[in-house]
Formats: structure tokens, C-alpha cells, sequence
């Protein structure tokens, strides 16, 4: 019989975040509604707890468990003796799994369709993928945050697993993350991400999970995200990240006021917008800001690279 043998061996505090709790791990997967003979991808597995409630209380045909931690999969490999072929484990080579700079999950998704995924059926756009799931254990703090930011690039470019159709990928998100990204209109904490979740993805909140069940401790948050058939957001993503970042910078200024951050004489595209620009930049709508990036789009005079044109902006902001 199975048992997560490295949990009884981790140095306090020094293990990376991870479930630890079976109870609370078959509630997870039970609130995932893994139809039967579905194909999972579990990302960031861990220490196995979810692993072994997809396994034991899910009709999951196939369970694909990735991880870059090397005494995690030896210990996801002795589960997977036990699953009768149904768990299959990988271990994520030159830290692909949890270091997300640059587009590391496109590697993953790409050796995974090549190697894992040869059998999956695609499905129209319009349609839910039936068959086909995804599972993220977000890292906590700024790798969470890459690759959340990744997961949302899929959604816009159809990209990923979502090349097999309208995948569901349902992520466990730490508080520090859930609370930046799923502040609601209105709060100081709304952010350039949570913005974008909201522009592409239908959002499900499925379970609260208390800091009891995680080690180290930390309340998290089980999450289902799924591409919007048609997404809000019309402009180009990288244009649309662009606005977000400048004019959530000072969230309880006037948007008016902030343009300007945006490029020179950028403050003149406030009078093609349909709604009022002196609203602060925090009770903004989505629609508004998508409304702003489309504008900003087609404005003749912005700047040609987004992502340096950001950052000499924000070096010059330091140095002032």
C-alpha cells in the first residue's frame, strides 16, 4: 500500500509548497469531476496526494504526473506500481516544471503531445473537451505568477493542450496569488493578470483549502479555468498586458491622469473612449480596459516594442 514515505523526512519549512493531506486531496479531486475514462495532466505533482485520490476515487483512464523533484517521482513511481498502468510518471528535466521564466510550459505541452498525447482527439473550439484535463499546483509568489501567465497565453492562442479543443485546467492557486488575481472591481489589489483571467477564461471556484492541509502552511485555493468560446479581450494580448501594466501602476488615479505613462500624447485617446476617463484606474470594468487596448491598438503613434518601451519607462520611474 501506498504511502508518501518523503513526508516523513522533510526538513520544516524547507520543503517546497505541497498537499499533505489525504481527506482534503480526495475532496479536490472529487470537486475536479474527472469524467471516466479521461486523460489527466497533473503538473507540479508533488508529494502524490492528489495523484493517488485521482487514482482511487476517479474513473481517470490515464493519469500523466510530471515533477522536477527527483525524490518526488521516485515516490510517484512507487504509486505508480500500484495503478495498474493507469499513472504514468515523468520527471521534468533542467528545472522545466518549476522555474517558469521564459515559456517553459510550451516545452512541456510540446513534449507531452509528441510523446504522451498521440491519441487524444481533437475537438471544436465550441466544445468543452470531454476526455482531455489539466491540473497546476501554482508555485507560490512570482513563479506562480509566470506561469498562471503562461497557462493564460494557451487560452488566447489557443496554444497548449488547448490545440485539442477547449481544455479545463483547473489550478491550485496559493492565497498570495488568489487574492492579487481574483480582486473584484473596486479593490486596491486588482492586477494586470487577474484582469486578463477575467478577459479569457470562465472561472469556477471549486474549493478553499486550509493552510492545515499544505507544507509548509498556506490556505490555497482550487480553481477551474476554462477559455471563453469567445474571448472579451479583441486586441492583441502583448498590447493588451502593455495598457494593463502602465495604467495599473496607480490604481486610485483618475485614468485621465495616468494616460500619458502609456506613450507621449497618449492622454488624446481619452476622448475616443465611450466612458468617462476620470474614473479611477481600480473601478475600471474589463470591458472599459479592453475598449482602452483596442483604441490604443490603433493609435498610429504607440510604441513599436511593448515589452522595452515598459521597461526604460519603469527604470526611468526608479531613477525619478
Amino acid at each position: 500500500m501506498w504511502s508518501p514515505k518523503l513526508l516523513n523526512r522533510l526538513p520544516a519549512g524547507k520543503f517546497r509548497l505541497s498537499l499533505i493531506d489525504k481527506q482534503m486531496a480526495v475532496s479536490a479531486a472529487k470537486a475536479i469531476s474527472i469524467p471516466d475514462n479521461a486523460t489527466v495532466i497533473e503538473i507540479n505533482s508533488g508529494l502524490g496526494f492528489l495523484t493517488h485520490a485521482l487514482l482511487k476515487h476517479t474513473n481517470a483512464k490515464k493519469i500523466i504526473a510530471l515533477d522536477n523533484d527527483q525524490e518526488c517521482v521516485e515516490n510517484l513511481m512507487q504509486l505508480a506500481e500500484e495503478s495498474s498502468g493507469r499513472l504514468e510518471v515523468t520527471q521534468a528535466e533542467n528545472n522545466i516544471v518549476s522555474k517558469f521564466a521564459s515559456n517553459k510550459l510550451e516545452v512541456i505541452c510540446s513534449w507531452l503531445q509528441k510523446e504522451k498525447l498521440a491519441d487524444i482527439q481533437v475537438y471544436p473550439w465550441e466544445e468543452v473537451h470531454p476526455s482531455l484535463i489539466s491540473i497546476f499546483h501554482l508555485p507560490d509568489k512570482m513563479n506562480g505568477d509566470y506561469l498562471l501567465n503562461q497557462i493564460m497565453q494557451d487560452f488566447y492562442n489557443r496554444s497548449g493542450f488547448q490545440t485539442y479543443g477547449r481544455v479545463r485546467t483547473n489550478v491550485f492557486m496559493p492565497a498570495y496569488l488568489y487574492e492579487k488575481n481574483m480582486a473584484m472591481l473596486g479593490d486596491i489589489k486588482r492586477c494586470k493578470q487577474g484582469v486578463v483571467m477575467e478577459s479569457l477564461a470562465n472561472i469556477d471556484i471549486l474549493r478553499m483549502i486550509p493552510e492545515r492541509a499544505y507544507t509548509p502552511k498556506s490556505i490555497n485555493v482550487l480553481l477551474s479555468l476554462t477559455p471563453q468560446v469567445q474571448p472579451k479581450l479583441k486586441a492583441q494580448l502583448d498590447v493588451f498586458e502593455y495598457v494593463l501594466r502602465h495604467v495599473l501602476s496607480k490604481k486610485t488615479v483618475p485614468l485621465c491622469d495616468i494616460m500619458s505613462t502609456l506613450g507621449a500624447g497618449a492622454e488624446s485617446l481619452t476622448k475616443n473612449l465611450s466612458f468617462d476617463s476620470r474614473v479611477p484606474v481600480k473601478d475600471l470594468k474589463v470591458e472599459q480596459f479592453i475598449e482602452l487596448a483596442q483604441i490604443f491598438e490603433q493609435w498610429p503613434f504607440r510604441p513599436v516594442n511593448l515589452h522595452v518601451a515598459f521597461n526604460e519607462n519603469y527604470k526611468r520611474r526608479r531613477r525619478n
